[in-house]
């Protein structure tokens, strides 16, 4: 159990889409620091191995229901049920989106909507839900982005969209909820080894696998793990004067973007 500033024994953490990949990792790591967790995400089955996983390895309370998080009164029925279980929420991680491409061009009203759901309306959705319950004791909201919410790639055009969005939102809401001790901040991964990215990219292939690593200072593609722990920083007091910023962890592909690498 870590007692330093990354402590969160008796706080509770919101983890949205935390079934699988980044969420789930990000409910494991909070609980590792002992954080109760509240876990958030349409995959009841990946739901329930997620609260075994934390319970059989920490100990922790955790509640899990299904839940879609660009269902604004879905969003809203969690709020409530975090404030009915445990009375207060010290910090909501949005994890919850999916990652679907198609040439602009050809892109249908639905599944422009598919992706702008989960991975924008869905935080905004999750963020206005939290924020009476952060506000009893201050709080952090941490968001994931992508740096693709911070360049623009072809076939991406509803997901780069929405992760700029991501962005936007997570600077302006900075702005209206310093005043109340609540810190709001976004994560930008780069590529992370999730069932998601290994759906997108055939179970990462090595056409696809060895350009990626050329072009990563750190010749690893991410973990959630990764992910996981720059969110427990942005939610500690560890990052008790950040607020208003993203942080990318990407193992130092956008450093070089459009560079071969050694």
């Amino acid at each position: 159990m870590d007692t330093g500033l990354t402590d969160f024994s008796d706080k509770i953490a919101w983890v949205t889409g935390a079934a699988s990949g980044i969420g789930r990792g990000v409910a494991l790591r909070f609980a590792a620091h002992g954080a109760d967790i509240y876990g958030t995400d349409l995959n009841e089955e990946g739901l329930q191995e997620t609260k075994d996983l934390i319970r059989a390895q920490f100990g922790r309370k955790v509640i899990i229901e299904v839940s879609n998080t660009a269902d604004s009164k879905q969003a809203m029925q969690s709020a409530k049920a975090i404030e009915k279980e445990f009375g207060r929420l010290d910090a909501l991680i949005n994890c919850a989106g999916v990652g679907k491409g198609n040439l602009a061009e050809f892109q249908t009203d639905e599944q422009w909507h598919e992706v702008i759901g989960p991975n924008l309306n869905g935080i905004f959705f999750c963020s206005r839900s939290a924020v009476p319950l952060l506000k009893k004791r201050g709080g952090a909201i941490v968001s994931i982005s992508s740096v693709e919410g911070l360049i623009g790639s072809p076939l991406l055009t509803a997901y780069c969209s929405s992760k700029h969005g991501v962005v936007g939102f997570t600077k302006a809401l900075a702005m209206e909820l310093g005043q109340h001790g609540i810190r709001v901040n976004a994560v930008c991964p780069g590529a992370v080894n999730t069932p998601m990215l290994r759906m997108g990219l055939k179970e990462i292939p090595d056409m696809i696998r060895k350009p990626l690593l050329k072009r990563t200072p750190l010749k690893r593609i991410g973990v959630p793990d990764d992910i996981a722990r720059a969110c427990v920083f942005l939610a500690s007091p560890l990052a008790d004067f950040v607020t208003g910023t993203t942080l990318v962890v990407d193992g130092g592909v956008t450093c070089g973007m459009g560079m071969d690498m050694m």
